[in-house]
């Protein structure tokens, strides 16, 4: 159910940028043409370095530390995340098991009384009978 978000998300993000797009092309300029233009240069300079492999071996080091310091930094806030979701819904788990349920005040009902064995009758107060069953 919760894919439904990301998904709902990105197909509203690439419409909003097919529109905007669509919008540019008509007027026939670039919103920011000037900074764009850099970025676009500097994108693809970035890229063909990478590619190439033509990254200096410290900035190699650098980026490998650094990736790996984010993933790492995204697991654990997963993994607390996840904890701290889990830690109440453990105890009222727990909660729910140990405790008998409370009748509210309210009188059993007939059907019931008529299933329940009566407790008075068993002789073997809660223990394995001696049928071994």
């Amino acid at each position: 159910m919760w894919a439904i978000i990301p998904f709902f998300s990105a197909l509203a993000l690439l419409g909003a940028f097919f529109g905007f797009r669509a919008w540019e092309m008509k007027r026939g300029t670039r919103l920011f043409d000037t900074f764009r233009a850099k970025i676009d240069v500097y994108a693809s300079r970035a890229y063909a370095t990478m590619v190439t492999g033509q990254i200096p071996p410290a900035w190699r080091i650098t980026i490998v530390v650094v990736l790996h310091n984010v993933v790492h930094r995204a697991v654990v806030f997963s993994v607390e995340t996840l904890r701290n979701i889990e830690r109440p819904l453990t105890r009222l788990s727990h909660r729910l098991r140990t405790r008998a349920p409370s009748a509210n005040g309210h009188e059993v009902s007939p059907f019931l009384k008529n299933i329940v064995p009566n407790k008075k009758a068993d002789t073997h107060n809660g223990t394995t009978p001696p049928s071994g069953v």
